[in-house]
């Protein structure tokens, strides 16, 4: 009975202290299924379960503790989850990253805050860094009503430093530098895909605007060239509604270590092809019956390496409904054409889609 009761008080000990050891290490997450139901120009129709056609599924750790009265030191550990299945997703190669959505440590200091690790890029709609998505009135969700639909650009970055400077009035600067995008660090530094961005941000009342330009500097072995892009956004809410606007010129995507690929399960893989674009939305957003609905326009041209010119249009609409502080009901329909190039593509599709989520602090 004695070493019963001295087992219980040592869990119970150890339970204790490490309770008070991770009291600023918070667990979160989120969870995001839809129905979605696409149908596309001389194809079958189709009817799916979709996770994280909102928001990503996901998993976390995050925590923080304050060295000094201006600084402190963080972590972030983010997992991506594909709720129809559990696997784990933005995995890198084989799913291999564990936290594949973001693994960094930090520094926050009166001069600004410092990141390093694996990171959403300044252009990517994902992650703690990134400035853009904001200024389409879809965000990232919706599927090809949202902001991947047109956009390209690099999504995460390994091997990352990020700085955030200060607010001044509104105004903030971020810059962001990859030793190697995709792999660990080769030697000398120019065997590596690299990635540098550089970005503003500025927020006062109903108005906020962001610009960014990024450029994937290509391993020497490669014989693509250098991605290069320029990616700005605005918005100005009027109260009763708001104004979201995006526009980005871009080239090299061929042979870029992400832009490739960068439309995901929004593209067919004839995207692959397009070497140069130019892109823009139009949007708003509007309080309407306790929830929210939005609306967008997209357009964008590209010139391909072998086909000609191509081009996609995408107009799409939205309800998202709170039915708590943690738990949301939406609706969304979209529509998207591809003309030239890419009109024979499966990208002339309709898709209606109705989901729910919920986000746990």
């Amino acid at each position: 009975m004695k070493k019963l009761s001295l087992l219980t008080a040592t869990l119970l000990s150890m339970w204790t202290a490490s309770t008070v050891n991770a009291a600023d290490v918070r667990v979160y997450g989120l969870m995001d299924e839809s129905i979605a139901y696409v149908n596309t120009n001389g194809q079958s129709s189709q009817l799916r379960l979709d996770s994280g056609s909102l928001y990503a599924s996901r998993f976390g750790l995050k925590g923080s503790e304050t060295l000094s009265g201006t600084t402190s030191i963080f972590f972030k550990l983010e997992a991506g989850i594909d709720a129809s299945t559990g696997e784990n997703i933005q995995g890198g190669s084989g799913g291999s990253n564990l936290f594949g959505r973001e693994s960094v440590l930090g520094i926050s200091t009166e001069y600004g805050t410092f990141a390093f690790g694996r990171m959403g890029t300044l252009t990517s709609g994902t992650g703690s860094y990134e400035l853009v998505s904001f200024y389409d009135s879809m965000g990232t969700g919706f599927l090809d009503a949202g902001y991947y639909s047109t956009i390209v650009g690099t999504i995460r970055a390994n091997n990352a430093v990020t700085y955030v400077s200060p607010n001044l009035g509104g105004l903030t600067v971020s810059a962001q530098y990859s030793l190697s995008l995709d792999k660990p660090e080769a030697a000398p530094m120019s065997q590596n895909n690299r990635y540098a961005a550089l970005g503003a941000s500025y927020s006062n009342g109903p108005l906020s605007f962001a610009i960014v330009g990024e450029t994937e500097l290509k391993a020497s072995s490669q014989e693509s060239q250098d991605y290069r892009s320029v990616l700005a956004g605005v918005k100005y809410d009027f109260g009763t509604f708001a104004l979201y606007g995006a526009a980005q010129w871009g080239e090299n995507y061929v042979g870029s270590t992400y832009a490739d690929g960068y439309f995901g399960q929004y593209s067919d893989g004839s995207w692959t092809d397009v070497d140069k674009s130019t892109a823009g939305a139009l949007g708003i957003s509007i309080p309407m019956y306790g929830g929210t609905f939005m609306t967008s326009v997209q357009y964008m041209h590209g010139k391909t390496l072998s086909r000609g010119d191509g081009s996609r249009t995408v107009g799409g609409v939205a309800y998202l409904y709170p039915l708590s502080k943690n738990t949301n009901l939406y609706g969304a329909y979209a529509y998207s054409n591809a003309g030239g190039a890419l009109s024979s593509s499966s990208l002339t599709r309709s898709t209606v889609l109705i989901g729910m989520n919920y986000i746990f602090l």
